[in-house]
């Protein structure tokens, strides 16, 4: 009798033959001890069923799948029962889709029992908890979710919809069989032709071209949205009822005889194809989104001056308005909102940032913004730096007429009480100096006596610091940190979030205390070792072409194992239709295909070439960090990582600077 991994790992010898077993124990998350229990007991079944036994030649393990598998299938699926992640899987997805839970019937189609059906219940609350989704309880009714984010919690459906009809078709056949039997797709078959001629003749009509993932995600959303009751109006999304999309949709439903109870579920459809299919950069590709809105924030960062590296609140705001952005713009579809026009016509300073900011993406995808479109955008941004900008540090140049040992006295009390940062403490005749060097500053904070001839705001102190300075300062921007944090108010946050794992909590208070923390956990050099292994760092002194530099990448995957040789022709593509849509940095690009069949698993790869290599618009880039994401889910994550270590202050001075892998290795750690 094989239990469920053992089960797993026989499946994936049949379906492969031989793996690393690296590979195998990355994946099922066991130690070798583990997995030799395990392989005895596979080997022990395979020889009660006559067939040739799984051996180990090194790290490989080896096991010929030309043998006939016909009775092992049979006797698997006799065998197998679901394991806790797909049982919290079923659970999950039952109330998503049927609305309630009853824990009891559950259990007695699941042949679990009860017991061990509510420890999973534990595990899938936690889970929601984390996402902002509640699994409360009512009598007569059994459990039920409650959600405020109605749009995050449609994405969520879409994108199991999609792994349940898609995606496990065949690696979790089981799993998806069961879900679907349970979900309401006893007409499965007469549904999916209707859906299917529907999206062929919007397809056809439309002009739209489009292609399997957009297709799969399309058939998904439709399945959430058109049993919707969707009665309120959505006031942005409007002006979609009179566009020629809208007819020629609502006529095409009703043609294939799909029943959608509601115009606006409509509406919302023809928002989402909209999102799916448009721009020359291709945004139905996720990845390229991402990247490019990833580019957006950290140009917004740098010219409105915040201190910050991430605000996940304008990264989902420009991620669900990007694309019917673009959509209005290449249909001539004007805008009017009284808000966005108020900062044009007061002449906020932050449309001017939003100009420079949105002068990255016209150039990559070939759209010149309005001024309504822009300030739209600049709306969002406005509110990025109301979040951040109570939290950003002053950066202070402190000029001192005093000794040294009196005016360290007063950088330390700066830097206890106040919330800045000091760049630099000098005698006053270095300032200009200073001031023509690299180094940084909001504002001059002096002890003597100084001209105000400089550009940057000059602030006389007491080297005692009274009340009087501490008004000015504070008028400048400069506010004073919370010495103390309240008891009360930290086991207040820790108790609300007593589900979160570390990383989570630490973040949360990060955020909240960010002044009154000094945080000594730094979250990338704890992540290098989980994206990027020894073996992942190249160094070239070759001299090579653009072309020969990404073939070059993409080798060194081929040879880690992350991709097929396609995904070579993939990154080349990418280049020769976008060209410095790769370049984030200056001398960093990050060459990258889709996620698709040509990736095996997720990788990144860190090629630094000491000769520069040139792209077809002759944009000089030095490092390469090819990257390549197998599953949809980890996108975020690994982007994030991506922009995380490129942001880094001279990352591509300091690379150059290291002799071997050893030392680049060293210097990742050590950021």
């Amino acid at each position: 009798m094989l239990n469920n991994r053992e089960i797993k790992i026989l499946e994936e010898l049949i379906k492969n033959g031989n793996i690393c077993e690296n590979d195998i124990l990355e994946k099922n998350k066991i130690n070798k001890r583990v997995f030799s229990y395990n392989l005895q007991n596979i080997n022990v079944f395979l020889q009660n069923m006559k067939l040739k036994k799984v051996k180990k030649e090194g790290k490989t393990i080896c096991f010929d799948n030309n043998q006939n598998f016909e009775n092992v299938h049979s006797v698997i699926k006799s065998m197998r029962k679901f394991d806790r992640e797909e049982r919290i899987g079923i659970l999950e997805f039952i109330l998503f889709f049927k609305e309630n839970i009853n824990l009891k019937k559950i259990s007695q189609e699941l042949e679990v029992s009860k017991t061990t059906l509510k420890k999973d219940f534990r595990i899938l609350k936690n889970i929601l908890n984390r996402k902002k989704i509640k699994i409360l309880y009512k009598n007569n009714f059994g459990y039920y979710l409650e959600y405020k984010d109605h749009e995050n919690m449609e994405w969520m459906k879409i994108k199991k919809l999609e792994k349940i009809l898609f995606q496990y078709e065949e690696e979790k056949k089981m799993y998806s069989e069961f879900i679907k039997k349970m979900y309401i797709f006893n007409n499965e078959k007469a549904e999916e032709k209707k859906i299917s001629d529907f999206l062929y003749d919007i397809n056809e009509k439309l002009k739209l071209n489009i292609g399997d993932e957009a297709y799969k995600i399309l058939y998904s959303y439709l399945l959430v949205i058109k049993d919707e009751k969707i009665e309120k109006e959505k006031q942005s999304l409007l002006f979609i009822e009179k566009t020629e999309e809208f007819k020629i949709i609502e006529n095409s439903l009703i043609k294939n005889g799909i029943a959608v109870l509601y115009k606006n579920s409509i509406i919302k459809f023809v928002d989402f194809l909209m999102g799916v299919t448009i721009s020359s950069l291709n945004l139905e590709n996720w990845l390229n989104q991402e990247i490019l809105i990833r580019k957006i924030m950290k140009k917004f960062f740098q010219y409105a001056n915040l201190s910050v590296n991430e605000d996940e609140v304008l990264y989902e705001c420009l991620i669900y308005h990007l694309k019917p952005t673009i959509y209005r713009i290449k249909r001539g579809i004007h805008i009017s909102n009284p808000v966005f026009r108020e900062l044009i016509e007061n002449g906020d300073p932050i449309l001017k940032i939003s100009e420079k900011v949105m002068k990255v993406i016209e150039k990559e995808i070939g759209i010149s913004f309005p001024e309504d479109e822009i300030a739209l955008l600049g709306y969002h941004f406005k509110a990025s730096v109301e979040r951040n900008s109570e939290n950003a540090k002053k950066k202070i140049i402190l000029v001192c007429g005093l000794g040294e040992g009196t005016s360290r006295l007063l950088e330390q009390k700066l830097k206890k009480d106040f919330n800045v940062e000091i760049s630099a403490v000098i005698p006053y005749y270095k300032l200009e100096e200073t001031l023509n060097s690299d180094i940084k500053a909001d504002l001059i904070l002096t002890t003597p006596k100084l001209k105000n001839i400089y550009k940057i705001p000059i602030l006389k102190i007491n080297p005692l610091l009274e009340e009087k300075d501490i008004n000015k300062m504070m008028k400048y921007g400069i506010s004073k940190r919370k010495n103390k944090i309240l008891m009360s108010e930290l086991l207040k946050i820790i108790e609300e979030n007593n589900n979160n794992n570390k990383e989570n909590l630490r973040i949360i208070l990060n955020r909240r205390f960010r002044e009154s923390i000094f945080d000594d956990i730094d979250p990338l050099s704890n992540k290098i070792s989980h994206f990027i292994n020894y073996s992942d760092i190249i160094i070239s002194d070759r001299k090579m072409n653009w072309r020969e530099g990404i073939e070059a990448v993409g080798k060194y995957m081929c040879m880690q194992g992350y991709v097929t040789k396609e995904y070579i022709c993939e990154m080349l593509d990418i280049v020769e239709k976008f060209g410095s849509y790769i370049v984030v940095e200056e001398g960093i690009a990050i060459p990258h295909g889709n996620i698709s069949k040509n990736v095996l698993k997720n990788g990144i790869l860190l090629l630094i070439c000491k000769q520069p290599v040139f792209l077809p618009n002759e944009k000089k880039v030095n490092i390469f960090i090819g990257f390549a994401i197998k599953e949809k889910e980890n996108r975020q994550e690994i982007i994030k990582f991506l922009f995380d270590l490129i942001t880094r202050k001279n990352l591509m001075k300091n690379l150059m600077k290291c002799k071997n892998t050893k030392e680049v290795y060293r210097y990742l750690e050590e950021i």
